[in-house]
C-alpha cells in the first residue's frame, strides 16, 4: 500500500468477499494509514499515536474494505489503543462477515477497546481477542479479550460468524 516508505510494514492474514463482490481483508500495521493510502470515508479508528514507522512494532490490527473491482481502498479501520509504544502489537489474524458485520479475531500484547458487554474486558498477558465492526467499519460494536491468565498464544486464529450477533471463535 506504501511502496514509497521503507519502514512501512504491512501483514494481511485474512480475507473475504461478501454477496456484492466487496473485499475485506484482515491483519496489522505499524503506521498511521490515513494520507499514506487514498479512500473514500473514515473507519472507527485512522490514526494512533507512537508509530515510528521503522520497526515491525508497534502495530496495530487492521480492516480493510475494498470495491469489488479492486480498484478502490473504500474504508479501512486500525484497532487498537490511542497510543502504543516499543514491542506492543495487536494482530488480526481472522475474519468473517455476517449480513451486516465484521468479525475480526487475533492476538494481542495491549489493552484494546471494550466495547458492549465483554465476555472478558480484561487483557491477561498475551491474549486472544473478538472485535465486532459494522461492514462500513465505521463502529465498534463489540469486542472482548479471549484467554486465561497465561500467556494465549497465537489467540484467536478462526473466526466464523454464526449471526450478527453470535460467532464461533478458535
Amino acid at each position: 500500500m506504501d511502496g514509497d516508505n521503507a519502514g512501512f510494514d504491512q501483514y494481511l492474514f485474512a480475507i473475504q468477499v461478501d454477496n456484492d463482490g466487496m473485499v475485506y481483508c484482515a491483519g496489522a500495521a505499524n503506521i498511521n494509514l490515513l494520507g499514506s493510502a487514498p479512500y473514500d470515508a473514515n473507519g472507527y479508528l485512522n490514526s494512533i499515536t507512537g508509530f515510528d514507522g521503522t520497526d515491525a512494532t508497534p502495530r496495530v490490527a487492521v480492516v480493510y474494505r475494498i470495491s469489488a473491482s479492486g480498484n478502490d481502498l473504500v474504508d479501512l479501520t486500525l484497532f487498537g489503543p490511542g497510543t502504543v509504544s516499543g514491542l506492543q502489537s495487536a494482530v488480526a489474524y481472522s475474519l468473517s462477515l455476517s449480513a451486516n458485520n465484521v468479525f475480526i479475531g487475533g492476538h494481542t500484547t495491549i489493552d484494546l477497546p471494550m466495547v458492549g458487554t465483554p465476555f472478558d474486558g480484561t487483557r491477561n498477558a498475551n491474549d486472544g481477542f473478538v472485535a465486532v465492526f459494522p461492514k462500513d467499519l465505521g463502529s465498534l460494536i463489540y469486542s472482548t479479550y479471549l484467554g486465561s491468565d497465561n500467556n494465549d498464544v497465537p489467540g484467536v486464529t478462526s473466526i466464523r460468524a454464526i449471526s450478527d450477533n453470535s460467532f464461533i471463535a478458535g
